[in-house]
């Protein structure tokens, strides 16, 4: 965000303004992490509460209080899925992701990874490996919060941070996992190989 808005923003008189703890519930005023911590909890899939209390609420009582009357929603069209009750310039127009990396690069900007957050359940197995090999401490912090968690039921896919479609495993299993293989991708060809996946985090 910092780039893009030193880089590209401002030379066109624009800013980026980032909403603090000021603007989520008054129940989620810790960032994501810490509150998950305190909580004994993390992000469930079946239940979006990360999305709507630190991102959608925000972003919704922002728009209310400073009476903004238009919403341009910045998703390209690999996400029209997504589309609500606002304006999608880029779905509308046809423009997709592979298409905004050739806007950017036009720009002589560098092409940004996809964003999302390191604790998200949504992510898919690969990711999981990519974050246990670059960011070892975070795989670690989101393992802890796994194992971690207040178990409300027997269920074990309640308590389980990870979504798999051949199963479900624990953070800990998968590193395990991790652990006994060999490095076979250095980071350049993991950049290669992780596919663009559209977030379904709702906004």
């Amino acid at each position: 965000m910092d780039y893009f808005e030193e880089e590209w923003l401002r030379p066109w008189g624009m800013s980026i303004i980032r909403l603090g703890s000021d603007w989520r519930p008054p129940n989620m005023k810790k960032p994501l992490v810490p509150y998950c911590q305190d909580h004994r909890c993390f992000p469930l899939a079946a239940m979006r509460w990360c999305t709507s209390g630190y991102k959608s609420r925000p972003l919704a009582r922002w728009v209310h209080e400073r009476q903004v009357s238009i919403q341009l929603i910045g998703i390209a069209s690999d996400e029209r899925h997504r589309q609500r009750d606002a304006i999608y310039p880029l779905v509308e127009r046809g423009i997709d992701r592979k298409t905004c990396v050739a806007i950017i690069e036009a720009e002589s900007l560098s092409v940004p990874r996809k964003s999302g957050c390191y604790i998200c359940p949504f992510q898919s197995r690969s990711q999981w490996h990519e974050l246990w090999q670059r960011y070892p401490d975070l795989f670690g912090v989101a393992e802890a919060l796994e194992a971690n968690a207040r178990r409300k039921s027997d269920n074990p896919n309640r308590w389980r941070l990870t979504i798999d479609p051949n199963g479900r495993w624990t953070l800990a299993e998968l590193r395990v996992g991790f652990e006994a293989q060999l490095p076979l991708l250095d980071d350049a060809e993991m950049d290669d190989l992780l596919a663009y996946r559209p977030c379904v985090c709702g906004l």
